[in-house]
C-alpha cells in the first residue's frame, strides 16, 4: 500500500490505536507524525452537567461531522473524554495543531498539553512583579501559533493589569520569555485569542465600533509587527455579533443577526467580499430575547470532502450545519436552557475547534510527567 492509502486508513482509527501502529515500521511512524497528515476536525466542549457547581470539569471532544443533538438529553454518539481539569486553576486559552494551551490562573505561566500523546510542556514564565493584587501577574494569551521559520510553538501574551505597553513571546525553543517593544495600543485590549491563519494572527473586536464597523487588527508571526486592517463594509448595531474565522486559508469575518449569518472574506489588496449569506431560523419564543447580543454564538469551519467549506453554527436557539458547496442548511439540534440555570450562556458547550496530533513538541525544558500537573488528569 502507498502512503496515501495507509494515511486514509490511519485517519479512521482512534489516536491510541494510531500511536500503537507507529511500531509497525518506520514508514508508518513517518506518516503518523507528519504535520501534513492532519487528523479529522473535532469540537471541544464541556458536557458535564455539574460544570457550574464544581471546580472540576471534563473536557470532551466530538467529531465535527457528527454535530450533536443536545436537546434529547441522551448520550452523544462519538463523544470522547480527553481530560479532567480544575477550571479555577487552569483556564483553557486556545488550541493549535492538536495542542491545548492552558493558563495558570493568577500566575505568570502557561502550559501546553497534547491529550493524544499525554505530553505536558511548561512554557517559560514571566517574572512576577511586586503587587498587592493576586491576579496582577496573570498572563492572558493573544495568539497561539506554530512559528514556521524556527519550527517552534509560540504564545503571544500580555499582562493586562500590569503592562500597558508590552507583549511577550513564550516559545517552546527558549528558556526565557522575550518582551516585545511597545506596539500599537489597540492590540493590548483585545483580551481574546486571535485566529491564526497562515503566518498571521487576526483579531476582530466589535467593542471598538467606529461608525458601526468592527476593528480588525493583525500580528505577523514572522516579522512580529502589528497592523490595523480596513474593516468589512458592514454596519453593526451594538447587539449584533462579529468574529474572525478561517475560510480555506483566507481570513474572514462572520456577522450574525436574528435574520442571517454573513461571511466576509479578505481578498487581495485588502478588499472585503461577501462570500456567504445564510438565513437563520427564528428562535423559539422563550429564547427570542436572549438570542440578541450573545457572546456565546459560535461558528466553526472545516473542509468538506469535495473541497468546499462546511460550518457548524451554534446560537442560543439552534445548532446548524451549513455546506457552502451544496448550499444545504440543516438544523441538527435545538439549544435547550437547563431549568436549574438562571444564565442562558450555560447552554453552549461546544466552543472550540480541535484536531488530534501525534507530533511531540520539542522543548528546551524537560516535559512534565502525565501526572505532573496537579490540576489536570488525563482520562
Amino acid at each position: 500500500m502507498n502512503d496515501d492509502v495507509v494515511s486514509e486508513i490511519l485517519l479512521r482509527l482512534p489516536a491510541k490505536a494510531v500511536l500503537r501502529s507507529r511500531a509497525v515500521c518506520r514508514t508508518w511512524r513517518r506518516i503518523t507524525t507528519a504535520y501534513s497528515r492532519r487528523r479529522p476536525l473535532q469540537l471541544l466542549g464541556n458536557t458535564d452537567p455539574s460544570y457550574y457547581f464544581t471546580p472540576f470539569n471534563t473536557l470532551t471532544s466530538l467529531p465535527a461531522t457528527a454535530v450533536p443533538r443536545i436537546d434529547d438529553g441522551g448520550d452523544i454518539a462519538g463523544c470522547r473524554r480527553l481530560l479532567h481539569r480544575d477550571r479555577f486553576c487552569l483556564g483553557l486559552e486556545a488550541t493549535c495543531d492538536g495542542f491545548l494551551l492552558f493558563r495558570r490562573v493568577q500566575k505568570g505561566s502557561m502550559l501546553i498539553c497534547n491529550p493524544a500523546t499525554r505530553q505536558l510542556v511548561n512554557l517559560p514564565p514571566v517574572s512576577p512583579e511586586p503587587s498587592s493584587r493576586p491576579n496582577d501577574n496573570e498572563l492572558r494569551a493573544l495568539g497561539f501559533y506554530f512559528h514556521r521559520p524556527s519550527g517552534e510553538y509560540r504564545v503571544l501574551c500580555h499582562r493586562p493589569l500590569l503592562d500597558v505597553d508590552a507583549t511577550y513571546i513564550l516559545s517552546t525553543g527558549a528558556a526565557e520569555p522575550r518582551r516585545l517593544g511597545g506596539g500599537p495600543d489597540y492590540h493590548r485590549c483585545t483580551m481574546v485569542v486571535g485566529e491564526t491563519i497562515g503566518d498571521t494572527v487576526y483579531w476582530c473586536r466589535p467593542r471598538y465600533l467606529h461608525n458601526g464597523k468592527p476593528q480588525i487588527s493583525s500580528f505577523d508571526t514572522v516579522s512580529e509587527a502589528f497592523r490595523l486592517l480596513p474593516p468589512p463594509p458592514v454596519s453593526l448595531a451594538k447587539d449584533e455579533l462579529v468574529a474572525m474565522i478561517d475560510m480555506r486559508g483566507t481570513p474572514a469575518v462572520w456577522t450574525m443577526t436574528e435574520l442571517h449569518l454573513d461571511v466576509w472574506a479578505l481578498e487581495e489588496e485588502e478588499r472585503w467580499v461577501r462570500r456567504l449569506r445564510v438565513g437563520m431560523p427564528p428562535p423559539p419564543a422563550p429564547l427570542a430575547y436572549w438570542s440578541k447580543g450573545s457572546r456565546k454564538n459560535a461558528v466553526a469551519t472545516f473542509e468538506s470532502g469535495d473541497g468546499g467549506v462546511q460550518m457548524v453554527v451554534v446560537t442560543w436557539a439552534w445548532k446548524l450545519l451549513y455546506d457552502d458547496t451544496s448550499k444545504d442548511r440543516r438544523v441538527v439540534g435545538r439549544t435547550i436552557v437547563p431549568r436549574h440555570c438562571g444564565h442562558f450562556w450555560h447552554t453552549n458547550c461546544w466552543f472550540r475547534a480541535y484536531r488530534e496530533s501525534l507530533v511531540r513538541v520539542e522543548s528546551c525544558t524537560p516535559d512534565l510527567p502525565p501526572d505532573g500537573e496537579p490540576y489536570l488528569q488525563f482520562c
